[in-house]
């Protein structure tokens, strides 16, 4: 309570069906007469088989992609442009040697996982204002990682209240969002 002084509970549901995965959200309030302040974001990894540039992302709605830089695990202000001649990152390891691509204008509300132009699988992200990816050079994985929050900036103050990405709820207030994950 000295470092987060709020009162919460935090749900997490896993719903699988025949070929998706819903994994949801829930927050509630449960300090008397006070705002509490969070962001909550995921993290899961897919496994990364043969090469990993015969994979690629292929998003629902953007064609220009704009990755927030990190710099000693704050964001510099500094973007990067993701080469792309169509709704498709081409993946290699040469994208991440500064770390995650992090994306903070997505359009998109999908993105699809392909093999050599084969998709495999799908997240659905409807709702998460930013969107991570991230792995390791010669790592047998991808992170795919829809978040409500981010890291702070080089320029941050420390104040909670009025880092990016934070929500609020009031007393008794609840937040629920779920992402999904389908294979194909």
């Amino acid at each position: 309570m000295k470092i987060y002084p709020f009162q919460f509970e935090l749900q997490l549901g896993y719903l699988l069906t025949n070929d998706e995965l819903v994994v949801s959200y829930t927050v509630i309030n449960t300090t008397e007469d006070k705002t509490i302040l969070f962001s909550i974001g995921a993290h899961p990894a897919f496994a990364i088989d043969n090469s990993f540039s015969d994979y690629s992302l292929v998003f629902d709605n953007d064609f220009s992609f704009e990755s927030h830089l990190l710099e000693n695990d704050l964001f510099s202000g500094k973007t990067k442009s993701i080469v792309s001649n169509e709704n498709k990152i081409a993946l290699n390891y040469e994208l991440f040697k500064d770390d995650a691509l992090v994306f903070k204008n997505l359009k998109s509300t999908e993105v699809s996982l392909h093999y050599k132009d084969k998709p495999h699988l799908k997240m659905n992200f409807e709702g998460f204002p930013y969107f991570g990816i991230w792995t390791k050079e010669n790592a047998l994985f991808l992170c795919l990682e829809p978040w409500f929050g981010h890291a702070d900036e080089t320029i941050t103050t420390g104040d909670l209240a009025i880092k990016k990405g934070i929500i609020n709820i009031n007393s008794d207030e609840i937040f629920s969002s779920n992402y999904k994950i389908k294979l194909l």
